[in-house]
Protein backbone atom coordinates (compact mmCIF):
# COMPACT_ATOMS: atom_id res chain seq x y z
CA UNK A 1 0.00 0.00 0.00
CA UNK A 2 1.21 3.59 -1.04
CA UNK A 3 0.75 5.49 2.26
CA UNK A 4 0.75 8.78 -0.05
CA UNK A 5 -2.51 8.15 -1.11
CA UNK A 6 -3.91 9.61 2.27
CA UNK A 7 -5.22 12.50 0.25
CA UNK A 8 -7.00 10.76 -2.38
CA UNK A 9 -8.33 8.67 0.47
CA UNK A 10 -9.35 11.66 2.83
CA UNK A 11 -11.20 12.86 -0.05
CA UNK A 12 -13.27 9.90 -0.39
CA UNK A 13 -13.61 9.99 3.55
CA UNK A 14 -14.95 13.38 3.00
CA UNK A 15 -17.29 12.53 0.58
CA UNK A 16 -18.60 9.00 2.68
CA UNK A 17 -19.47 11.06 5.31
CA UNK A 18 -21.05 13.61 3.66
CA UNK A 19 -22.96 10.74 1.96
CA UNK A 20 -23.80 9.57 5.41
CA UNK A 21 -25.03 12.67 7.23
CA UNK A 22 -27.22 13.93 3.59
CA UNK A 23 -28.73 10.29 2.45
CA UNK A 24 -31.38 11.67 0.28
CA UNK A 25 -28.83 14.60 -1.33
CA UNK A 26 -26.27 13.21 -4.05
CA UNK A 27 -22.81 14.25 -3.14
CA UNK A 28 -19.77 14.06 -5.36
CA UNK A 29 -16.25 15.47 -6.27
CA UNK A 30 -16.48 18.40 -9.31
CA UNK A 31 -15.96 17.60 -12.33
CA UNK A 32 -17.32 20.61 -14.46
CA UNK A 33 -21.37 19.81 -14.12
CA UNK A 34 -23.68 20.30 -10.95
CA UNK A 35 -26.81 18.76 -10.35
CA UNK A 36 -28.67 19.54 -7.64
CA UNK A 37 -26.13 18.14 -5.19
CA UNK A 38 -23.12 18.77 -2.78
CA UNK A 39 -19.94 19.31 -4.90
CA UNK A 40 -16.57 18.81 -3.38
CA UNK A 41 -13.97 21.09 -4.70
CA UNK A 42 -10.21 20.73 -4.38
CA UNK A 43 -8.42 24.18 -3.36
CA UNK A 44 -5.13 23.58 -2.50
CA UNK A 45 -2.56 21.25 -1.05
CA UNK A 46 0.43 22.36 0.11
CA UNK A 47 3.09 21.44 2.24
CA UNK A 48 2.19 21.64 5.65
CA UNK A 49 4.79 22.97 8.65
CA UNK A 50 8.37 22.39 8.16
CA UNK A 51 10.25 19.39 9.60
CA UNK A 52 13.75 18.90 9.80
CA UNK A 53 15.19 16.29 7.29
CA UNK A 54 17.79 15.00 9.99
CA UNK A 55 14.64 14.55 12.45
CA UNK A 56 13.85 10.60 12.99
CA UNK A 57 10.91 8.36 14.53
CA UNK A 58 12.15 4.83 15.84
CA UNK A 59 8.62 2.39 16.03
CA UNK A 60 7.82 -0.57 16.19
CA UNK A 61 6.63 -2.64 12.71
CA UNK A 62 5.33 -6.20 12.48
CA UNK A 63 7.98 -8.47 11.22
CA UNK A 64 11.25 -10.85 12.04
CA UNK A 65 11.18 -13.88 12.16
CA UNK A 66 7.97 -14.85 13.26
CA UNK A 67 4.33 -14.17 12.60
CA UNK A 68 4.00 -12.55 15.78
CA UNK A 69 7.39 -11.11 16.29
CA UNK A 70 8.05 -7.15 15.59
CA UNK A 71 10.97 -4.93 14.38
CA UNK A 72 12.18 -1.55 15.45
CA UNK A 73 13.40 0.65 12.92
CA UNK A 74 14.08 4.33 12.38
CA UNK A 75 12.18 6.27 9.82
CA UNK A 76 11.88 10.00 8.97
CA UNK A 77 9.19 12.07 10.62
CA UNK A 78 6.56 12.16 8.08
CA UNK A 79 6.22 15.03 6.05
CA UNK A 80 2.65 17.15 6.84
CA UNK A 81 0.40 18.28 4.09
CA UNK A 82 -2.57 20.56 4.14
CA UNK A 83 -5.45 19.20 1.68
CA UNK A 84 -8.15 22.55 1.04
CA UNK A 85 -11.98 21.46 0.22
CA UNK A 86 -14.86 23.59 -0.28
CA UNK A 87 -17.98 21.62 0.36
CA UNK A 88 -20.57 23.65 -2.08
CA UNK A 89 -24.06 23.17 -1.38
CA UNK A 90 -25.01 23.66 -5.32
CA UNK A 91 -29.49 23.70 -5.76
CA UNK A 92 -31.20 26.22 -7.83
CA UNK A 93 -33.55 26.97 -4.73
CA UNK A 94 -31.56 29.79 -2.57
CA UNK A 95 -33.50 29.04 0.54
CA UNK A 96 -32.64 24.72 -0.20
CA UNK A 97 -28.97 25.85 -0.65
CA UNK A 98 -28.62 28.13 2.53
CA UNK A 99 -30.47 25.18 4.69
CA UNK A 100 -27.91 22.72 3.30
CA UNK A 101 -24.78 24.62 4.02
CA UNK A 102 -26.08 25.53 7.91
CA UNK A 103 -26.59 21.67 7.89
CA UNK A 104 -23.00 20.94 6.65
CA UNK A 105 -21.48 23.28 9.05
CA UNK A 106 -23.18 21.79 11.85
CA UNK A 107 -22.64 17.77 10.95
CA UNK A 108 -19.07 18.85 10.79
CA UNK A 109 -18.55 20.78 13.93
CA UNK A 110 -20.39 18.36 15.76
CA UNK A 111 -18.16 15.31 13.60
CA UNK A 112 -15.32 16.65 12.89
CA UNK A 113 -12.94 13.49 12.84
CA UNK A 114 -12.81 10.39 10.11
CA UNK A 115 -10.32 6.93 11.11
CA UNK A 116 -7.66 6.82 9.12
CA UNK A 117 -7.13 3.33 8.77
CA UNK A 118 -4.06 1.95 6.83
CA UNK A 119 -3.49 5.54 6.06
CA UNK A 120 -2.40 6.57 9.20
CA UNK A 121 0.95 8.12 9.40
CA UNK A 122 4.15 7.33 12.08
CA UNK A 123 2.75 9.28 15.16
CA UNK A 124 -0.44 9.71 14.70
CA UNK A 125 -1.75 8.17 18.12
CA UNK A 126 -5.18 8.60 17.43
CA UNK A 127 -5.70 7.28 13.95
CA UNK A 128 -7.78 9.84 12.82
CA UNK A 129 -7.64 13.41 10.91
CA UNK A 130 -9.90 16.14 11.95
CA UNK A 131 -11.71 17.99 9.40
CA UNK A 132 -11.29 22.15 10.17
CA UNK A 133 -14.21 24.05 8.87
CA UNK A 134 -12.92 27.83 7.59
CA UNK A 135 -14.45 30.56 6.16
CA UNK A 136 -14.43 30.51 2.57
CA UNK A 137 -11.25 32.29 0.96
CA UNK A 138 -12.08 34.68 -1.95
CA UNK A 139 -8.30 34.09 -3.08
CA UNK A 140 -9.35 30.63 -3.23
CA UNK A 141 -12.36 31.00 -5.83
CA UNK A 142 -14.51 28.53 -7.82
CA UNK A 143 -14.94 27.52 -11.39
CA UNK A 144 -17.18 29.54 -12.82
CA UNK A 145 -20.19 27.20 -13.07
CA UNK A 146 -20.34 27.56 -8.90
CA UNK A 147 -19.69 30.80 -8.75
CA UNK A 148 -23.91 31.63 -7.52
CA UNK A 149 -23.31 29.14 -4.62
CA UNK A 150 -20.05 31.36 -3.26
CA UNK A 151 -22.32 32.42 -0.64
CA UNK A 152 -23.32 29.01 1.26
CA UNK A 153 -19.74 27.38 0.87
CA UNK A 154 -17.56 25.93 3.52
CA UNK A 155 -14.39 25.45 3.15
CA UNK A 156 -12.39 22.69 4.96
CA UNK A 157 -8.49 22.27 5.77
CA UNK A 158 -7.35 18.61 6.94
CA UNK A 159 -3.56 18.68 8.08
CA UNK A 160 -2.65 15.18 6.82
CA UNK A 161 0.74 12.82 6.71
CA UNK A 162 2.72 11.36 4.31
CA UNK A 163 5.40 8.28 5.82
CA UNK A 164 8.52 8.68 3.92
CA UNK A 165 9.19 4.96 2.15
CA UNK A 166 13.09 4.79 3.93
CA UNK A 167 13.73 3.01 7.27
CA UNK A 168 16.51 1.34 9.00
CA UNK A 169 16.22 -1.57 11.22
CA UNK A 170 17.78 -0.35 14.86
CA UNK A 171 20.33 -3.56 16.10
CA UNK A 172 19.79 -3.83 19.58
CA UNK A 173 23.03 -5.68 21.59
CA UNK A 174 21.21 -8.01 23.33
CA UNK A 175 24.26 -9.84 25.47
CA UNK A 176 27.61 -8.79 26.04
CA UNK A 177 30.33 -10.88 26.43
CA UNK A 178 33.61 -9.34 28.59
CA UNK A 179 36.65 -11.63 28.68
CA UNK A 180 39.78 -10.30 30.76
CA UNK A 181 43.14 -10.94 28.77
CA UNK A 182 45.72 -12.43 31.14
CA UNK A 183 49.29 -11.74 31.03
Amino acid sequence: MDQAAVLSYSLNQIREALVSWFPRIPVSLWEGKYREEIVIVLLDIKQGHGRNRNETLRIVKPGGKSPDSSVEVQVPVPRMVDLRVALVPAFKSAIRALDVSARIHRSVEDNPFFTLGDYNWYGNESGKAMMNLLDSDASYPLPGELEPFQPYRWDLCIQLGINSSQEERVVRVIQRQFSAVKK
